[in-house]
Protein backbone atom coordinates (compact mmCIF):
# COMPACT_ATOMS: atom_id res chain seq x y z
CA UNK A 1 0.00 0.00 0.00
CA UNK A 2 1.28 3.47 -0.95
CA UNK A 3 0.11 6.48 0.75
CA UNK A 4 0.97 10.04 -0.56
CA UNK A 5 0.59 13.47 0.48
CA UNK A 6 1.42 16.89 0.14
CA UNK A 7 2.63 19.41 2.62
CA UNK A 8 0.46 22.56 2.71
CA UNK A 9 1.92 25.37 4.27
CA UNK A 10 0.99 29.46 4.85
CA UNK A 11 2.63 32.80 5.97
CA UNK A 12 2.94 33.98 8.84
CA UNK A 13 0.48 37.27 10.22
CA UNK A 14 0.72 38.88 13.53
CA UNK A 15 -2.27 40.10 15.50
CA UNK A 16 -1.47 42.85 17.87
CA UNK A 17 -4.16 44.89 20.35
CA UNK A 18 -3.28 48.11 22.89
CA UNK A 19 -4.51 49.15 25.72
CA UNK A 20 -3.77 52.50 28.15
CA UNK A 21 -4.31 54.04 31.79
CA UNK A 22 -4.34 57.64 32.07
CA UNK A 23 -2.39 59.83 34.25
CA UNK A 24 -4.82 59.51 36.68
CA UNK A 25 -4.86 55.50 37.04
CA UNK A 26 -1.01 56.27 37.05
CA UNK A 27 -1.43 58.18 40.28
CA UNK A 28 -4.29 56.05 42.13
CA UNK A 29 -2.23 53.17 41.73
CA UNK A 30 0.84 54.80 43.21
CA UNK A 31 -1.37 56.15 45.70
CA UNK A 32 -2.63 53.75 47.02
CA UNK A 33 0.45 51.80 46.80
CA UNK A 34 -0.85 49.02 44.31
CA UNK A 35 -0.31 47.43 40.86
CA UNK A 36 -2.53 49.03 38.12
CA UNK A 37 -5.32 46.66 37.40
CA UNK A 38 -4.56 44.50 35.02
CA UNK A 39 -8.47 43.70 33.44
CA UNK A 40 -7.32 46.17 29.92
CA UNK A 41 -4.88 43.67 29.35
CA UNK A 42 -6.65 40.65 30.02
CA UNK A 43 -9.46 42.21 27.66
CA UNK A 44 -6.99 43.11 24.93
CA UNK A 45 -5.37 39.48 25.27
CA UNK A 46 -9.01 37.89 24.89
CA UNK A 47 -9.40 39.89 21.87
CA UNK A 48 -6.07 38.62 20.46
CA UNK A 49 -7.02 35.00 20.99
CA UNK A 50 -10.58 35.30 19.34
CA UNK A 51 -9.12 37.06 16.46
CA UNK A 52 -6.21 34.06 15.54
CA UNK A 53 -9.45 31.81 16.23
CA UNK A 54 -11.47 33.53 13.45
CA UNK A 55 -8.44 33.45 11.19
CA UNK A 56 -7.91 29.83 11.74
CA UNK A 57 -11.20 28.95 11.30
CA UNK A 58 -12.06 31.19 8.25
CA UNK A 59 -8.70 32.50 6.85
CA UNK A 60 -8.02 36.15 5.49
CA UNK A 61 -8.19 36.86 2.12
CA UNK A 62 -6.43 39.62 2.63
CA UNK A 63 -3.24 37.96 3.91
CA UNK A 64 -3.68 35.31 2.26
CA UNK A 65 -4.63 32.66 4.26
CA UNK A 66 -6.72 30.00 3.86
CA UNK A 67 -9.39 29.00 7.36
CA UNK A 68 -9.95 25.49 8.30
CA UNK A 69 -13.45 25.76 7.13
CA UNK A 70 -12.66 27.37 3.95
CA UNK A 71 -9.27 25.28 2.22
CA UNK A 72 -8.98 24.60 -0.79
CA UNK A 73 -8.39 20.81 -1.69
CA UNK A 74 -10.77 19.38 1.05
CA UNK A 75 -13.51 17.45 -0.53
CA UNK A 76 -17.38 18.92 0.42
CA UNK A 77 -19.98 17.08 0.32
CA UNK A 78 -23.01 19.03 -1.72
CA UNK A 79 -25.93 16.40 -2.00
CA UNK A 80 -27.33 13.03 -1.57
CA UNK A 81 -28.44 14.13 2.40
CA UNK A 82 -31.51 15.46 3.69
CA UNK A 83 -29.60 18.64 4.94
CA UNK A 84 -33.05 20.31 6.54
CA UNK A 85 -32.45 19.69 9.99
CA UNK A 86 -34.72 22.10 11.67
CA UNK A 87 -37.27 20.06 9.92
CA UNK A 88 -35.90 16.55 9.67
CA UNK A 89 -37.41 13.71 11.61
CA UNK A 90 -34.78 12.09 13.61
CA UNK A 91 -34.21 9.04 11.72
CA UNK A 92 -33.62 10.95 8.84
CA UNK A 93 -30.94 13.29 10.58
CA UNK A 94 -29.08 10.27 11.62
CA UNK A 95 -29.32 8.71 7.92
CA UNK A 96 -27.10 11.93 7.02
CA UNK A 97 -24.93 11.56 9.66
CA UNK A 98 -24.08 8.10 8.75
CA UNK A 99 -23.86 9.45 5.51
CA UNK A 100 -21.52 11.96 6.08
CA UNK A 101 -19.59 9.70 8.18
CA UNK A 102 -18.98 6.78 5.73
CA UNK A 103 -18.61 9.68 2.85
CA UNK A 104 -15.44 11.46 5.18
CA UNK A 105 -13.80 7.57 5.88
CA UNK A 106 -14.32 6.32 2.09
CA UNK A 107 -13.19 9.95 0.72
CA UNK A 108 -9.79 8.85 2.65
CA UNK A 109 -9.55 5.40 1.41
CA UNK A 110 -10.31 4.31 4.81
CA UNK A 111 -7.01 5.44 6.03
CA UNK A 112 -8.35 7.79 8.23
CA UNK A 113 -10.91 7.05 10.89
CA UNK A 114 -13.38 9.87 11.61
CA UNK A 115 -13.43 10.78 14.73
CA UNK A 116 -14.42 14.18 15.15
CA UNK A 117 -17.34 15.99 13.99
CA UNK A 118 -18.06 19.79 14.25
CA UNK A 119 -21.58 21.46 13.16
CA UNK A 120 -23.13 24.81 13.01
CA UNK A 121 -25.15 25.76 15.85
CA UNK A 122 -28.76 25.06 14.26
CA UNK A 123 -27.63 21.37 13.34
CA UNK A 124 -25.93 21.29 16.11
CA UNK A 125 -29.34 21.82 18.13
CA UNK A 126 -30.85 19.65 15.81
CA UNK A 127 -28.44 16.64 16.67
CA UNK A 128 -30.24 16.53 20.13
CA UNK A 129 -33.74 16.28 19.38
CA UNK A 130 -34.77 12.78 20.58
CA UNK A 131 -34.55 10.06 18.16
CA UNK A 132 -38.25 9.24 17.88
CA UNK A 133 -41.30 9.36 20.34
CA UNK A 134 -40.94 6.07 21.79
CA UNK A 135 -37.28 5.89 22.44
CA UNK A 136 -36.09 9.44 24.53
CA UNK A 137 -32.24 9.34 23.91
CA UNK A 138 -31.14 12.42 21.41
CA UNK A 139 -29.92 11.55 17.48
CA UNK A 140 -26.21 12.46 19.05
CA UNK A 141 -26.64 9.69 21.40
CA UNK A 142 -27.84 7.02 18.93
CA UNK A 143 -24.85 7.89 16.53
CA UNK A 144 -22.39 7.55 18.95
CA UNK A 145 -23.20 4.37 20.49
CA UNK A 146 -23.63 3.16 16.87
CA UNK A 147 -20.20 4.72 15.94
CA UNK A 148 -17.77 4.38 18.82
CA UNK A 149 -14.60 5.66 17.18
CA UNK A 150 -16.54 9.11 17.04
CA UNK A 151 -15.34 10.53 20.09
CA UNK A 152 -16.43 13.99 20.09
CA UNK A 153 -19.40 15.90 18.22
CA UNK A 154 -19.31 19.80 18.92
CA UNK A 155 -20.13 22.87 17.74
CA UNK A 156 -17.96 25.99 16.60
CA UNK A 157 -19.56 29.59 16.01
CA UNK A 158 -18.03 29.77 12.49
CA UNK A 159 -19.34 27.11 11.08
CA UNK A 160 -22.90 28.92 10.91
CA UNK A 161 -21.89 30.90 8.59
CA UNK A 162 -18.99 29.07 6.57
CA UNK A 163 -20.72 27.63 3.30
CA UNK A 164 -19.50 28.72 0.05
CA UNK A 165 -21.67 31.69 -0.10
CA UNK A 166 -21.17 32.51 3.32
CA UNK A 167 -24.87 32.63 4.48
CA UNK A 168 -25.04 28.69 5.74
CA UNK A 169 -23.50 26.38 7.66
CA UNK A 170 -20.77 23.57 6.96
CA UNK A 171 -19.97 20.94 9.12
CA UNK A 172 -16.70 19.14 9.57
CA UNK A 173 -15.75 15.27 9.79
CA UNK A 174 -11.88 14.65 10.22
CA UNK A 175 -9.85 12.41 12.01
CA UNK A 176 -8.09 14.70 14.89
CA UNK A 177 -4.32 13.66 14.42
CA UNK A 178 -1.36 16.76 14.10
CA UNK A 179 -0.46 14.61 11.56
CA UNK A 180 -3.27 15.44 9.24
CA UNK A 181 -3.60 19.13 10.56
CA UNK A 182 -2.63 21.67 12.99
CA UNK A 183 -2.31 25.19 13.72
CA UNK A 184 1.22 26.61 14.68
CA UNK A 185 1.87 29.76 16.48
CA UNK A 186 5.57 30.85 15.95
CA UNK A 187 5.13 33.47 18.78
CA UNK A 188 3.43 32.96 22.26
CA UNK A 189 1.24 35.77 23.55
CA UNK A 190 3.72 38.96 24.41
CA UNK A 191 2.95 42.14 26.60
CA UNK A 192 5.07 44.67 26.19
CA UNK A 193 6.17 47.91 27.59
CA UNK A 194 4.17 50.63 27.46
CA UNK A 195 4.96 53.12 24.57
Amino acid sequence: VHEFGSKNTTGIRSIGDSYGYSIQDLRAAAYMKRPLDPALALLAREAIERKADEIAALGSTTDNLPGFLKATGVPAMSSGYNGDWANATGQEILADLRLIYFTAKNQSLGIHEPDTMIFGSDSFAALHKPYSDLQGDTVAAVFLRSFPTVKSIDTWIYCDNADAQNDGERAVVYQKNPLNMKQIRPVGFESLAQQ
